[in-house]
């Protein structure tokens, strides 16, 4: 399929770049707007969360937030590198032992910054799915059904576009790809399954102005961050693609995926909006709500990316 020797398409190279500067630009514009609203540029000890209370540092290592997102991050991470697998081939020799072992850092990192900070009740709870907002009561699978809709949604646009690369290809790349694709969609059904049998918390995930306005925003950072740079990092451990004539059912699939990933979002958004979520907020800046999220979300982008290193690693070996 590839040659590692032979240059990259030019518009294959513009989309790799793309991916890695979006997602940073992003991240930039969202500081230089968080230091619009304090009024001032070190923001490391001032309250920048819509919580009104956690500084920008306290927002960043957020540990507790980390620890109950560590499982969806996994999930997506891993959807990521199985979607990589689809349309590239990892570079020869290239292993998962490197991303596994940064993997486990940062997640043993996460786990012991939770427990030093808030317990270790506290610390099963967030891995149980319990906490939701500060002043909601605990629930066990609530946190999950707070992204529920919108993990599908990511999901789905996830695979859309390794359907879309693997058409792209000049040639099938060997390994692993669908188990692992098929192991997440399983993974995700069980968990979703686990925390909500019985509870009414699907329904909730769907209906529910406060839990589509917290889906609304997730799915916008993933979106525009996590996925896009997940990308980023498995095109760099990739061997130089080689395209050929797209393959059109391939293409459609990848169309029609895609379009249901946008639908859902659009659902997401639209009952958010309409529902008066904003009324529900912990705070009625909207500014407040989405900028900061982007950094409380900061283990995010290393716990996805690093798991989509080792899936691509893995799944694509021949």
């Amino acid at each position: 399929m590839t040659s590692t020797n032979a240059p990259a398409p030019p518009l294959w190279r513009w989309i790799v770049r793309f991916a890695g500067a979006f997602p940073l630009a992003v991240l930039i514009v969202s500081f230089l707007m968080l230091c619009a609203i304090s009024g001032t540029v070190p923001l490391w000890g001032i309250p920048v969360h819509e919580d009104g209370e956690r500084s920008f540092l306290q927002t960043v290592f957020y540990f507790e937030h980390a620890t109950r997102e560590w499982p969806l991050d996994l999930l997506l991470g891993a959807a990521i590198g199985g979607a990589a697998a689809l349309g590239l081939a990892p570079r020869r020799g290239l292993t998962p032992r490197r991303a596994v072992r940064a993997l486990v850092a940062v997640s043993a990192v996460i786990l012991a910054g939770t427990l030093v900070t808030v317990g270790p009740v506290a610390l099963l709870d967030n891995l149980l799915q319990s906490h939701t907002r500060p002043t909601a009561e605990l629930e066990i699978g609530s946190h999950w059904y707070f992204h529920f809709l919108g993990q599908i949604a990511l999901l789905l646009s996830v695979l859309a576009i390794g359907l879309t690369l693997r058409a792209a290809s000049a040639a099938r790349p060997a390994g692993s790809a669908w188990p692992v694709i098929l192991i997440v969609g399983a993974v995700f059904a069980g968990l979703s399954l686990a925390f909500g049998a019985g509870t009414g918390l699907a329904a909730t995930s769907v209906l529910d102005p406060v839990y589509l306005g917290h889906q609304a925003r997730e799915v916008a950072t993933n979106a525009l961050v996590t996925i896009p740079l997940s990308f980023f990092v498995c095109a760099r451990l990739a061997e130089t693609p080689s395209f050929g004539r797209p393959n059109g059912p391939g293409i459609a699939a990848g169309g029609v995926i895609m379009l249901a990933a946008l639908g859902l979002a659009g659902y997401i958004a639209h009952g958010a909006l309409t529902g008066g979520a904003m009324e529900e907020a912990q705070s009625t800046d909207l500014r407040v709500l989405i900028f900061p999220h982007f950094f409380e979300h900061m283990f995010t982008y290393a716990v996805a990316s690093l798991t989509a290193a080792a899936v691509f690693a893995a799944a694509g070996r021949r």
